[in-house]
């Protein structure tokens, strides 16, 4: 499994992951598109911190957040309700467990790196 930091670049996939999932369970909201992201982020809400999971070629899983620093901290909210409540939402025919795992993982490993600036 591959796990890396979703940008811009990967709106198309982002977006077909989430129509294809949201066609066959309710746990896709409008709030996961990019364009969303996009508003929240012009908005000031923070900056998107979203992180993908790959078997082989195929998104398989997400993890959306946001990060926002301010002069006490740092916090991540993941979506879906913006609270620190991991996120995660995988394809229905892949292991859920490792999904999850790996994409929390991603996260807290680069937060630990995370530096206000």
């Amino acid at each position: 499994m591959r796990i890396q930091s979703l940008t811009p670049g990967h709106d198309r996939e982002l977006t077909r992951f989430l129509e294809q999932l949201g066609a066959v369970q309710p746990c896709v909201l409008g709030y996961h598109y990019p364009f969303f992201r996009d508003m929240l982020a012009d908005l000031g809400l923070g900056r998107p911190l979203y992180f993908g999971a790959w078997s082989a070629e195929e998104l398989v899983g997400i993890l959306p957040g946001f990060i926002r620093a301010g002069a006490t901290g740092a916090a991540y909210c993941s979506l879906p309700f913006f609270g620190p409540n991991a996120g995660v939402i995988c394809a229905p025919h892949c292991d859920e467990r490792a999904i999850h795992n790996a994409l929390l993982r991603a996260a807290v490993e680069h937060l630990a790196t995370f530096r206000i600036s």
